[in-house]
């Protein structure tokens, strides 16, 4: 299914339709280390963040492939996040809280209060992103 929906969009490309499959298949073989993924967030988010440009997504991206990263997935393919989105599932299973700060409210375990504090500093455009 999920090719399937990706196919079918209009950013569908040759590169979305590799990576779905290597998602389907948990193929991990690397064409875009994870690892470059995560610095290249960095260097983008850095640049957006120095001319004053908010960047939630960029912030949001860069912590997700950070935890990837900690999972010890650095040297696998960028594909491999899904890793690090499973282990967030896992740790939601076994209960977490949500916090409301404004009109935003995030889901997070006190190890998570990273993923939340990311969140606040880029809506104000400050970076959060760890070096």
């Amino acid at each position: 299914l999920l090719v399937d929906v990706l196919d079918a969009g209009p950013m569908a490309s040759a590169v979305s339709r590799v990576k779905a499959g290597m998602l389907v298949d948990r193929d991990f073989t690397v064409q875009a280390a994870l690892a470059d993924v995560l610095t290249n967030n960095r260097l983008i988010a850095d640049a957006a963040d120095a001319r004053g440009v908010a960047a939630p997504l960029l912030h949001a991206c860069h912590l997700l492939y950070r935890e990837a990263l900690d999972l010890g997935l650095g040297a696998a393919d960028m594909a491999a996040v899904v890793q690090a989105l499973e282990a967030r599932t896992d740790r939601g299973r076994r209960g977490c809280r949500a916090l409301s700060a404004g009109r935003i409210k995030v889901a997070i375990e006190a190890s998570d209060a990273w993923a939340y504090l990311t969140t606040e500093c880029s809506i104000f455009g400050r970076s959060p992103l760890p070096r």
